[in-house]
């Protein structure tokens, strides 16, 4: 699956290609080639993204999910109809790859969309029945994700404002971005 994505989003004459270790890659190897190379997927059109500042108080958003195709599909649905959103940058972190997830990510096509896999945690203890202590890969996730966007999306590069961050389950309204827009400049402004 992560093969397919690479092959699909970047140029044939990519870099990666050409090295002999990639057709043997682990899955681990691969999530961290595509995080490195991910491309900002834009379906509609371009989003002027050194403006998001001064442009209507749009934030880029990131979104961290699970394995839960209906939610996610369910919060695409509300995102699309979030005045402005088309102006942000969606960077959807998954912590797994299926078919079913990719389907439903790649149809964010309202906005600028990068997909980013959270390697699977190193060194994490493991509970019963051979599960990751929630909370901690759940702040491992995040860190992940927020690294990403700050450090390594290069769409962001120089950006240290707010950032909008959701989850899978977390269903937005409308005027998400305008409350949101209107709450920083309260904040900016000194009240509390």
């Amino acid at each position: 699956r992560v093969r397919g994505l690479l092959r699909r989003f970047l140029p044939p004459e990519h870099k990666i290609f050409s090295d002999p270790s990639f057709d043997s890659a682990d899955l681990r190897s691969l999530q961290l080639l595509w995080n490195e190379h991910a491309p900002i997927i834009e379906k509609q059109r371009p989003c002027p993204l050194q403006t998001w500042s001064s442009r209507h108080g749009v934030v880029p958003i990131g979104m961290y999910v699970c394995n839960r195709p209906e939610y996610l599909r369910q919060v695409l649905s509300a995102l699309r109809k979030v005045k402005h959103v088309e102006h942000s940058l969606l960077v959807i972190s998954m912590d797994q790859v299926s078919e079913e997830m990719l389907a439903v990510v790649l149809s964010a096509d309202f906005c600028p969309l990068r997909i980013l896999l959270h390697p699977e945690p190193e060194g994490l203890t493991w509970g019963i029945g051979g599960h990751m202590h929630s909370i901690l890969a759940i702040k491992r996730h995040w860190r992940f994700l927020l690294h990403q966007m700050f450090h390594s999306t290069p769409a962001l590069a120089g950006y240290d404002r707010e950032v909008l961050l959701l989850e899978e389950d977390h269903r937005p309204t409308p005027d998400l971005l305008l409350t949101l827009a209107a709450l920083v400049r309260l904040k900016n402004n000194g009240v509390s």
